[in-house]
This record gives structure tokens, sequence and C-alpha cells, in this order.
């Protein structure tokens, strides 16, 4: 998730991809001389039939139906936050056909997406003016409609990146004095809870930029921002915790990428201005190696 102040053209989200599948009962074979049990179905799917009775027996009962697999709420897409227009567009992402107009978004400045691990919201982090008077805050999008249909007041300032995990969202801050601040916004009522506060010391100079994500079981976010340490929050418990810190040697950490193994793909400014990622394991809590363009190579 980058933003594009040139272009105005802030984040691309993906969306909501689902398969689709269903089950199918098995025929009952019929008992010699009795009734034979049919067998049991799948949910879902279509009753089997009974089989045939055996030797002065009745055929045996057809299994019920099992459920279908899960459809499709619609085919693969994006979200792309227009910054300057103030509106959120929805496209297909195998041809990237726009879904409808840019829906219009009600807050200022919308520049980071979020989608729910169903598919079916958006959750738009907007900087207001990044000012107490017009701090921000987070819109929601209802992405079969395609409309908004909510906005969400925060405790701080100009929110940043951010991140599902199960029934809450996670929004990180750009902005200081906000920037060792993570919001919790419940997906279910759209209460904010009280914040994880996370130091910031040196994980953040000059302005936020925070980036976040959450590992693969859902148990810890990553936060990265200005400065050349990544925080962790230990989220596994009923009260957030903050974790370990990492030295990323970063001068400018900007986005990060969790992959399903824990893989944390890091992309920023390196100490002198170079261009770099890095991968971060997290199941060993190391740097495993990376890429690098510019004066310096790391690796």
């Amino acid at each position: 998730m980058i933003r594009f102040r040139n272009s105005g053209v802030a984040v691309l989200g993906i969306l909501f991809a689902v398969a689709a599948g269903c089950g199918e009962g098995s025929s009952g074979t019929g008992g010699t001389g009795a009734a034979g049990p049919g067998g049991t179905g799948g949910s879902g799917g279509v009753a089997g039939t009974g089989g045939e009775g055996g030797v002065g027996g009745e055929g045996g009962v057809g299994g019920e139906g099992g459920s279908g697999g899960v459809q499709p709420i619609r085919a693969a897409g994006l979200a792309v936050a227009n910054s300057v227009e103030g509106t959120l567009s929805v496209y297909d992402a195998a041809t990237l056909d726009p879904l409808g107009e840019g829906i219009p978004i009600s807050i200022a400045f919308p520049w980071f997406v979020t989608v729910s691990e169903d598919g079916k919201t958006a959750y738009v982090s907007c900087s207001g003016s990044g000012t107490l008077e017009e701090p921000g805050g987070i819109a929601v999008v209802d992405l079969e409609a395609l409309e908004e249909v909510a906005t969400v007041a925060l405790s701080g300032v100009d929110p940043s990146q951010s991140v599902v995990v199960g029934d809450k969202l996670y929004v990180s801050y750009m902005g200081v004095p906000f920037d060792g601040k993570v919001d919790i916004l419940s997906t279910v009522d759209l209460s904010v809870w009280p914040p994880v506060e996370v130091s910031t010391t040196p994980l953040s100079t000059d302005f936020g930029r925070m980036s976040i994500s959450a590992s693969p079981d859902r148990d810890n976010l990553y936060l990265g921002g200005r400065g050349h340490h990544m925080a962790t929050v230990d989220i596994s418990g009923t009260t957030p915790l903050e974790g370990p810190r990492f030295n990323t040697l970063f001068r400018d950490l900007r986005a990060q990428y969790m992959t399903d193994d824990g893989m944390l793909y890091l992309a920023g400014k390196g100490m002198f201005d170079e261009d770099e990622i890095q991968m971060f394991d997290t199941s060993t809590e190391s740097f495993v190696g990376g890429i690098s363009q510019g004066s310096w190579q790391r690796y």
C-alpha cells in the first residue's frame, strides 16, 4: 500500500476472491434381507438416491445433501483511493474495467484502503487536513452497493495504513505526536476501543508514515515508519501489549506486505537514500535477504 501524492492515486487494495464449490450426496445400498442404511451426503449438495434392496430387503434410504462451498461475492477486484478527487474507484482485477462510477468519500484526502476479510467492506483512511480542526478519520464503503455507508472519528490526527484482524480494524497514524498510537475499531458496530500506545523513539522522526501488517496467525502486528526500527504488538490476549523491536536499517520504511507463510517484505529508503526491499522471517524473527539499488549495496 503506497501513496502516490503526485498522481492523486493513493493506494491499491486487493479485494475478495472466494472459490465456489458444492457437495454431492452418495447413494445408499440396501442390506440383504433388511433395509440397508442410506449413505450420508455432504451438506448443500444433491441428495443421494436409495440403493436397491437385497433379497427380501427394502431399498436403503438416500443420504442427505450437504452444504455447498462458499459462493464468490464478485470477481476479484481492485479498490483505489483517489486523494485529489476524494473518491474510491473499484475495478475488475482481470480487465481493469471500472465497476461503476467513483464513489464519493465525505472525508478529505482518502489515501489508504483496507478490505474486510469477506470482501464486502472497504475501510478508507482519510487525512482530512491533518490538523486538530480536521483530523481525518475512516470512511466505510459497502463494496456491493458501491457507496459510502458510514464515517468514523478516531482518537488521533491523520490516520495511515490499517489492517483487519477478525472483527477489529487496527489503524496506524502518519503524523506526530500520534505516530506511536494504534487505534482499534470494531468492524461490527464501528465503535472505537482504547488505542494501543507504542513507544516511538527511535521508531519515528519527522512524521510517521506508519505501515502496518498482521502475522499469519493474527497474533502480532508489525509497525514501521520513519526511522530504522520496526515495532511489534502482541494482540493475542485481551489487552494488546508492545512486543520486541527490530532494527531494519531503513531510513524511511514506507510499505510492508505479509505473506501467508509469515515472510514480511519491507520497502523503503535505506540509510543512504537507496531504494531497498528487505525480507523478514517472522517465524525466526530475523532478516533473511533483500535487494538494494543505489550507492550502497547491502546484500
